[in-house]
């Protein structure tokens, strides 16, 4: 499963795509179905006029990591901060 919105981005002025999540059960990985998913969230996004996506991954998490390097996503310099709201 992979989930994207869409967001104004202000330095494209235009729509940017933000991948949320993307989930494949271990049973079903290395089968090309995760890709298959990506490409169908994207190719949405870029159908509603998105100019970029972006995604975050959890830096510990090695293997999602090489997995979206193998895929030519590149590393950005922003930083990311979050507030719990309660």
């Amino acid at each position: 499963m992979v989930s994207a919105q869409l967001v104004i981005s202000t330095s494209q002025g235009s729509n940017s795509a933000w991948v949320e999540d993307m989930v494949v059960s271990e049973q079903y990985r290395a089968q090309g179905l995760g890709r298959q998913l990506l490409d169908a969230a994207l190719q949405w996004a870029k159908d509603k006029g998105a100019t970029r996506a972006q995604l975050l991954v959890d830096l510990d998490n090695e293997p999602a990591i090489g997995y979206y390097e193998h895929l030519g996503w590149k590393t950005s310099r922003m930083g990311v901060r979050r507030l719990l709201l309660e």
